[in-house]
């Protein structure tokens, strides 16, 4: 009895095969990478080890900030600032206003003043230490650098990376 291999009419591509088992593989492995990135924070909020999380204080550690590194185009995040002075006033430098829109800052601030170094709002009658809390929508992606500085004129410089 003979063996006949050609029976049956089946477009066969090995070397097709092969390269879709390869891009299969490269995508399993950023599959994977996309998640881990997601679950240490680097794709917004929180995450296992919280590496999306911020704090910066200056020397005096009378103004400190804790903030999300990573951000979200349009997406609104909190910025709270710890003050340690009774009569408090911020002044959040030009580069913050020009990148980002303010919705609310809790508690209200008695005075807001825009002049060439930046936003001033200042609150009066805050028990020390106090915590104020910004609410922010980044308004473009990229790379956003600025200063807070509290009432002692000791900036804190802050760093966070806008996603699309």
């Amino acid at each position: 009895m003979e063996k006949k291999y050609q029976d049956l009419e089946i477009d066969e591509d090995l070397e097709l095969e092969r390269r879709t088992w390869t891009v299969q593989r490269i995508s399993w492995v950023v599959l994977l990478l996309i998640i881990l990135a997601a679950l240490l924070g680097f794709t917004g909020r929180g995450g296992l080890l919280d590496v999306g999380k911020g704090v910066a204080a200056n020397s005096s550690h009378s103004v400190d900030l804790e903030y999300e590194r990573f951000l979200r185009q349009g997406v609104t995040r909190e910025i709270k600032v710890s003050l340690r002075q009774e009569t408090t006033s911020i002044l959040f430098s030009n580069g913050f206003y020009e990148t980002q829109r303010i919705e609310q800052v809790v508690p209200e601030p008695q005075k807001e003043e825009v002049g060439s170094e930046g936003i001033t709002y200042t609150f009066h009658g805050v028990k020390s230490p106090s915590l104020i809390i910004f609410y922010v929508t980044p308004l473009k992606a990229g790379s956003l650098n600025y200063t807070v500085t509290g009432s002692d004129k000791e900036p804190v410089s802050v760093t966070q990376f806008v996603y699309p």
